[in-house]
């Protein structure tokens, strides 16, 4: 999203890829760029295998936070951490074929001093199961499955458990432009 004509108030674009650190410059510059150009409504389809746990959780609180009606859609798979930005979106939809998955917070393998690495990756690990507690309702029985193992879900249990809000499509009107983030 370099350049930003005249824009519409509905917005359409996609977002995929890794989030890590080299991403969020561009990822903000194109939200940025939609909130200077008096867009009111941003559709984005949202496809992402994760990537690092700071990122995520900045861009939860940016989504959270972001005074564009925001709606993530998911058309593909949103896993591992892409899951927890998923969740700070106003609006929540995902196509029917798509899923979910989530994971306990996966640290570094570096060799470092054990207290440097196990410190922060619990803190981030209670900071995102915090954000998915928030927004997840599943039984317990789920939850403690968590505990140990990826947790992958369908559609309609992303829907049943709260993740997505609605099953549909993301469907572009045939005159609107496609943005990349």
């Amino acid at each position: 999203m370099a350049t930003t004509p005249s824009l519409t108030p509905d917005l359409y674009a996609v977002l995929s890829g890794t989030l890590d650190s080299s991403a969020m410059p561009r990822i903000l510059t194109g939200f940025g760029n939609a909130s200077q150009n008096n867009v009111q409504h941003m559709h984005v389809l949202f496809q992402s295998t994760g990537g690092g746990i700071r990122e995520g959780i900045r861009l939860y609180n940016f989504f959270k936070n972001f005074s564009i009606d925001l709606a993530l859609y998911n058309m593909g798979v949103v896993s591992s951490v892409a899951v927890i930005p998923y969740l700070g979106a106003k609006t929540r939809k995902v196509s029917r074929h798509a899923t979910f998955m989530i994971r306990r917070t996966q640290t570094t393998n570096q060799a470092t001093n054990k207290d440097t690495v196990e410190a922060p990756a619990d803190l981030f690990d209670k900071t995102a199961e915090g954000i998915l507690r928030e927004h997840i309702n599943m039984p317990a029985n789920r939850w403690a499955h968590f505990s140990h193992n990826d947790l992958w879900f369908s559609a309609e249990q992303a829907v049943k458990y709260g993740i997505a809000h609605e099953i549909v499509d993301f469907a572009v009107p045939a005159d609107a432009k496609i943005w990349t983030l």
